[in-house]
Order: structure tokens, then C-alpha cells, then sequence
């Protein structure tokens, strides 16, 4: 999840979570040893390169004989049958741009092991309405109604179906918590043109608001499909959004049980993953999952200190797989 703030022109840009490593390491592709192999990492227009996340995963790649180059994933000049290798890493505008987000992606469908990760999952991770496949496969998922656009249906009736006294309202496609909104079921009647403006071209989630969240969210990072390491983000003023870029974060050291419990939700997902993000509230003892990113996580790599280099490690073994 990342903030978006409004810039001069009017368009959304997201607000990159400043970590606790160096700052921004500018991409030097035109220096690169011609010996050394060439990824890429794909980004967004106004990324400026490489995000902070990256900093100390470019140098243990450097360091094991793998160069980066950040590449806008919309641009249309980018040949990108070049790289032996693409690692989706900031693509923090695909939601504004879905269909062509869609078509760029399947274009690699037809290249097995080029793009991480894979086609497949990134494709059915784009909607959110994959928390309720989740679900049915038995998983603790934060309680979810699917609303399709148009459909016409009221909010209060929603909430009350399922017993709910706050609920969270979303896009089906979205980032950053961007169209996010609360609703108390006394407010239902009241919000429900809103309700119906939000819904009237794009599908929403309507979610039982979880109060567990003031407590913090959790997000467990996985690399190719083994823990690496965990965080708590708390929000300062108890917004339920809790971002990256304003949310106290911090490194956490958690149960076995907890983990387990991360890992399981992975089951569902489709062919193995190179990174997930698993975020997850903590309800009655258990873990209840809000969100599975395994799209474009911010991974928070500079909260552990072993961690870029671990992602490097996976990295270059894919890199050797393709030859």
C-alpha cells in the first residue's frame, strides 16, 4: 500500500516511503561492463530510477556480476526481449492504466520465465476480488461483499447482511488505498450516493472494518517462497490506511506459528512466486489477511539486513535458469 498525493498538474503520484539505507542509487547502466548481465527492473514514468528499496539489492547484484536497469514498463520504445530477465519492482501507476497494464503483461506469457513474477499470478492479483477465492479455499480473509459496477445494490443492506457496524469501501483495482473510503452503518443511507458514484464504473469491495488495525498491520516478505522477514506498520493518527510513507514501521521478529500462517495463504496463488508480500491483522489469536501483493510490493528490504543480499541470491539463480 503507498500514499498518492496530487501534484500541479492534477495527476496522482505516489509518495515513495524514504528508508533507512542511502539514498537513491542512480542507475550507471552506460558504464557496465559489457561481460556483466543485463536485467531489468521495471518501474513507472516518474519513478527517477530506482526506488529506495532497491539500493542495496542493485549492489549485491553488482556485486555477483548482474546489472539493473530501470525501464518504464509503458514505454513503448523498450524492446524488452533484450533482457534475459524482468523483475517487476515499481509499476506505482498500473491501476490508472489497467488495460494497457494487462496487455503489457500478457505479452509475456508467451516467454515463460522472463518476467517475475509470473504473467499468470501478476494477472490474477490485479483485482482484489482474489480475496475471495481465498476465502473459499478456506483461508482467514478479511470479511469481503464484491459489488459490480452498476449493479445497484445499497450499502446499508451490505452492511447489515453480515452484521457490520463500520465497513471499508474500495476499488476492486487499485493502489496506495486510493478511492478508500469508511462508512458507519448509521451513515449507510447517507453515503449511499457516494456508494453509488464510486461503484457506477468500476467494481468495489466493501470490507467489515477490522478495529484490530489500530494495532498495526502486519506484512510478511517472502523470496521465492521462503520467509525472509517481517515489519509492523502503525498509523500515527489511526487512519485505517495505513501507508509506508507516513506509518511508524517497524522490524519484527515473529512466531513460528505466524509465519506458518503467512505461508499458508501463499497456497493459492498461481505458479511459484520470486517475491509476496503478505499483509495481515492480528484477530483472536489468528492472522486475517487484508491483502496479498505480489504484483508490486514495496518489500521494506533496508529493515533487514540480510535481505538484499537474499533477494540477490534468488535473482541470480533465475538468471542462471534462463542460460
Amino acid at each position: 500500500m503507498r500514499a498518492w498525493d496530487v501534484a500541479g498538474d492534477g495527476e496522482q503520484r505516489p509518495l515513495v516511503p524514504r528508508s533507512r539505507s542511502s539514498p537513491r542509487l542512480k542507475p550507471s547502466v552506460s558504464r557496465i561492463a559489457q561481460t556483466m548481465t543485463v536485467i531489468a527492473f521495471a518501474t513507472y514514468e516518474d519513478s527517477g530510477g530506482f526506488t529506495s528499496d532497491d539500493h542495496q539489492l542493485v549492489l549485491a547484484l553488482r556485486e555477483r556480476g548482474v546489472a539493473v536497469e530501470p525501464v518504464v514498463w509503458d514505454d513503448p520504445h523498450i524492446d524488452w526481449r533484450r533482457f534475459p530477465l524482468v523483475v517487476i519492482r515499481s509499476v506505482w501507476d498500473y491501476h490508472l492504466k489497467a488495460n494497457r497494464f494487462r496487455e503489457w503483461v500478457s505479452t509475456f506469457l508467451e516467454h515463460p520465465g522472463q518476467l517475475w513474477n509470473p504473467p499468470a499470478a501478476v494477472l490474477g492479483n490485479m483485482n482484489k476480488g482474489y480475496l475471495l477465492d481465498l476465502a473459499a479455499a478456506g483461508h482467514s480473509v478479511v470479511p469481503t461483499t464484491y459489488v459490480v459496477a452498476g449493479s445497484g445494490l445499497q450499502l446499508k443492506e451490505i452492511m447489515e447482511s453480515h452484521g457490520w457496524t463500520q465497513a471499508v469501501i474500495k476499488p476492486a483495482v487499485s493502489a496506495g488505498a486510493l478511492g478508500a473510503w469508511k462508512c458507519s452503518l448509521a451513515e449507510a443511507d447517507a453515503d449511499q450516493r457516494r456508494f453509488a458514484q464510486s461503484g457506477w464504473d468500476c467494481d468495489l469491495l466493501v470490507q467489515e472494518y477490522l478495529e484490530e488495525i489500530l494495532h498495526g498491520e502486519w506484512s510478511f516478505v517472502f523470496l521465492a517462497g521462503a520467509f525472509s522477514h517481517a515489519v509492523l506498520k502503525e498509523s500515527p493518527d489511526g487512519d485505517f490506511r495505513i501507508q509506508n510513507v507516513t506509518a511508524k514501521i517497524t522490524a519484527m521478529d515473529p512466531s513460528e506459528h505466524m509465519v506458518n500462517a503467512a505461508k499458508q495463504m501463499l497456497t493459492g496463488t498461481q505458479g511459484p512466486l520470486l517475491y509476496a508480500r503478505v499483509d495481515a491483522v492480528e484477530r483472536d489469536g489468528r492472522l486475517v489477511l487484508m491483502e496479498l501483493e505480489i504484483n508490486e510490493p514495496y518489500l521494506f528490504l533496508s529493515y533487514s539486513t540480510e535481505a538484499p543480499v537474499r533477494f540477490a541470491e534468488k535473482i541470480l539463480a533465475m538468471v542462471e535458469r534462463t542460460g
